[in-house]
């Protein structure tokens, strides 16, 4: 089983479809979650939209209805696709990410983020199936950083997606660590060969983006486009970790994906501190 095999397609929804949508509903009959900063939010916002940045859903998830349907946007649509990820594993039934985000809904056409999707388990997945797919994504995002890193020279930026590469750099490593003392107990490939198959060459970041999509993308984005996409990858890496833990059979290593997975929340919103400063 290859790693794309784990990715399921992200719902989103354009503007016109939604407003469509809603047309004959009332208000009390969906949601509507703006996950951006309140400084945004104070800019401007959809009418009927309850303010909730990215960094804080999981402690509003309870909030919400599983029943209804939920719309999540931000700027773009980075941000708000990791948050119809989260709240689709919180078991909200119908949940879309609204494409091109707000921008979209004020007439704006803005090229956002390339789809992509979340990752979903099968039942019995094995340690050594986790492990991989962790490491991939690490891999890819510290990639990602170093290109971001590299565009956005001699500013602070610059800086901080250095950091950011050093740290995932750090996870591929206790990663590695995990690997080989599941490998020893069972006659599996090589790591990191063993999630790669002859189609598979290329590496792959959060829902399953290609990086070199992703950073042809951000190659004239603006530092704010960078960082709403950015700040969408740390939430689903965090996400992605928390429910590894949930299904990973051996203690040792759900203790470290929750570890890596705090560790991943700590970025985000260092990402959404330094997205305010520039806002």
């Amino acid at each position: 089983m290859g790693l794309v095999d784990y990715i399921k397609p992200s719902k989103t929804i354009t503007a016109d479809e939604y407003k469509d949508m809603i047309k004959n509903k009332n208000i009390d009959d969906y949601q509507l979650i703006d996950v951006r900063q309140l400084k945004e939010y104070e800019d401007d916002h959809i009418p009927g939209a309850v303010l909730v940045p990215l960094g804080e859903l999981e402690k509003h998830l309870g909030e919400f209805s599983t029943e209804k349907l939920t719309v999540a946007y931000c700027a773009i649509g980075g941000r708000s696709r990791a948050a119809a990820s989260i709240l689709s594993e919180a078991g909200i039934k119908e949940v879309y990410s609204l494409k091109g985000g707000i921008k979209a809904w004020n007439g704006i056409t803005t090229q956002g983020p390339p789809d992509s999707g979340f990752v979903r388990f099968q039942e019995a997945i094995k340690t050594e199936e986790i492990i991989a797919i962790s490491w991939a994504f690490e891999e890819g995002s510290k990639r990602f950083y170093d290109n971001m890193a590299n565009k956005f020279k001699q500013t602070e930026a610059e800086d901080v997606f250095k950091k950011l590469s050093t740290v995932e750099e750090h996870h591929k490593t206790i990663i590695n660590e995990l690997y080989y003392k599941s490998a020893a107990k069972a006659d599996i490939p090589a790591f990191p060969d063993y999630y790669k198959t002859p189609d598979e060459a290329e590496e792959i970041i959060e829902g399953g983006l290609k990086l070199e999509d992703a950073v042809k993308w951000a190659k004239e984005k603006s530092l704010k486009d960078v960082l709403d996409f950015s700040m969408s990858m740390e939430a689903q890496q965090y996400d992605l970790y928390m429910r590894l833990a949930r299904v990973a059979s051996e203690e040792k290593t759900k203790e470290t994906l929750k570890k890596i997975a705090q560790e991943e929340k700590k970025h985000l919103e260092k990402l959404a501190g330094f997205f305010e400063t520039i806002l």
